[in-house]
């Protein structure tokens, strides 16, 4: 009998590769039985506004609700 897939995602920005402003691309790394992929979801963020424990930009942040909901949106599809 065959194991049940694993299935993991992983939201993150990549600090060492922010601009002059401090900004970094928000990715999506999906994990499905050990095989990695790894996408930008086409949103940006301060690094200082994002959550590393949580996957989320900060309440603080002015752009936090509508990137939060589209991550949630995200999450909500898988």
């Amino acid at each position: 009998m065959k194991g049940k897939a694993s299935f993991h995602m992983y939201f993150y920005i990549r600090k060492n590769r922010e601009d002059d402003k401090g900004v970094a691309n928000i990715y999506l790394r999906l994990t499905v039985g050990g095989e990695q992929i790894t996408v930008s979801i086409s949103r940006r963020v301060k690094s200082t506004s994002w959550d590393d424990k949580r996957g989320y930009v900060k309440p603080q942040a002015k752009e936090a609700a509508e990137i939060n909901q589209y991550i949630e949106l995200l999450r909500s599809k898988a």
